[in-house]
């Protein structure tokens, strides 16, 4: 290991204010990835589809990996790298004691097995530039969490959250779980800052934006926020003259793990400047034909979302949903956050679904009856590009957001294109409480990768 501090192609360390903005001093001279020198994509693995017969059907319509050619129209391969400084401004908000680090630990963790806290930790408020679509730069927001005497160099790690909802107000980074607990993510990332790690949690695309709208489950927005953070939080170590392991560990829960999965997929060619060196999922959301078959309750963030991003050409609710539903289905999805939404569209007695699209959505039968949507949710199943970095996923045997069944269907798909894969089956746990009930597992898996040494192998 070296130090990053002075080893990286970025600028070397300086001192500067913290409260003060950090200059982009960015050129822009960003290669252009024409589609002809792109690499066409190795053989199983999902890129968008230039018609949706190019795509087939596989184990039930849970995984689709046919070859497909790529439609320039999605914009889902990224046409311009984003800038390698990123960095805009970063605010200092709070010190924590290792007493105040072990009870948000605690708390996080409830009564499951877990480390206790060893280093004391400084919060940090965090602005960068992103990119939405094409060329177009957008702020990002975050949180930083970066343990203030834990021996260097520390290892970096990008905390992707669950669901939350799609209004600005549910940005995962203003959860006060005094009010409502969405997943307690302070003290998530307080129990791995306090271990020695530097941590940073990113809104998605949209949050802390005022005419902003989260564009749920859209792989690349997601993947783009997670790389982007991730330089971001490299740049404010260097600035604080922290010396840092290169590469990145990634987090995520449920929609989570959909993110950094995505950001796995795009790595190569948005973010070739940033090493992943392993992806967590907790109960992981990366199969959006399973969202909408188990979430019904979430799936009016998802049909709002993409018709939005999409347009309703192409995604139209009115054809997706029962009409009692579709009239004020902005007005709900944007009034309500992730506690609140399942309450509301939780009644089972009032179906959600319109009969045609339930009967094609659980008969597999979407790709006939639905082309335009089954084409853009194929597009955002994530996982399933050529990527080399180790993936652990941890998933609960009681789990009905992400079924076990399906979960190991598609760790096996994952094993059939070589990736290397550790599964752990928790038994007696939901959805809710993979993260909390595996403290130590996730610390061992990442300490073996850190140091070289074997981790299980599903595939095997």
């Amino acid at each position: 290991m070296f130090l990053f501090c002075v080893g990286l192609v970025l600028a070397g360390c300086s001192s500067v204010d913290p409260e003060k903005n950090i200059s982009q001093n960015t050129t822009e001279n960003e290669e252009i990835l024409s589609e002809s020198s792109r690499q066409p994509a190795p053989e199983g693995v999902v890129t968008p589809p230039q018609d949706v017969t190019d795509v087939s059907l596989e184990e039930s319509e849970i995984i689709h990996t046919a070859e497909a050619k790529e439609d320039p129209a999605e914009k889902q391969v990224i046409e311009k790298k984003a800038p390698e400084k990123v960095l805009t401004q970063y605010t200092f908000i709070h010190s924590f004691s290792r007493a105040q680090v072990e009870a948000a630990t605690d708390r996080f963790h409830l009564n499951y097995a877990h480390k206790p806290a060893q280093y004391a930790v400084k919060k940090y408020q965090v602005r960068f530039l992103t990119r939405h679509e094409g060329e177009e730069k957008i702020k990002g927001y975050a949180l930083a969490y970066i343990p203030t005497d834990a021996p260097q160099p520390i290892p970096l790690m990008v905390t992707a959250p669950g669901t939350t909802g799609i209004d600005d107000r549910c940005a995962p980074s203003k959860e006060d779980i005094s009010v409502a607990n969405w997943g307690d993510y302070e003290g998530f990332n307080l129990s791995y800052a306090g271990q020695g790690y530097g941590v940073i949690m990113p809104d998605y695309s949209g949050f802390n934006d005022e005419d902003g709208l989260h564009h749920y489950f859209i792989a690349h927005l997601e993947g783009k926020v997670i790389l982007d953070s991730g330089r971001a939080l490299r740049e404010i170590m260097q600035e604080e003259n922290i010396s840092f392991e290169p590469g990145f560990f990634l987090n995520g829960y449920s929609q989570g793990a959909h993110a950094t999965l995505a950001a796995a997929d795009m790595n190569g060619e948005y973010a070739p400047d940033i090493l992943l060196r392993g992806i967590i999922g907790y109960g992981a959301a990366a199969n959006v034909f399973d969202l909408l078959k188990n979430n019904a309750h979430l799936a009016p963030y998802f049909i709002y979302a993409y018709s939005d991003f999409y347009g309703r050409d192409r995604f139209d609710p009115e054809e997706i949903m029962e009409s009692e539903w579709v009239t004020t289905l902005e007005k709900d999805t944007t009034s309500k956050c992730v506690g609140e939404a399942g309450e509301y569209y939780g009644h089972k007695e009032r179906p959600l679904y319109s009969q045609k699209f339930q009967e094609a959505l659980f008969g597999n039968n979407l790709q006939q009856k639905f082309p335009q949507v089954y084409k853009l949710m194929v597009l955002n199943n994530t996982g399933l590009r050529d990527f080399d970095v180790p993936v652990f996923l941890l998933q609960g045997e009681t789990d009905t957001i992400t079924p076990l069944e399906s979960q190991k269907i598609y760790a096996q798909e994952l094993c059939r294109q070589g990736k290397r894969v550790t599964f752990h089956e928790l038994p007696g746990i939901d959805h809710v409480y993979t993260r909390q009930s595996t403290h130590h597992e996730t610390l061992r898996w990442i300490e073996a990768l850190r140091n070289d040494e074997d981790i299980p192998d599903y595939c095997s």
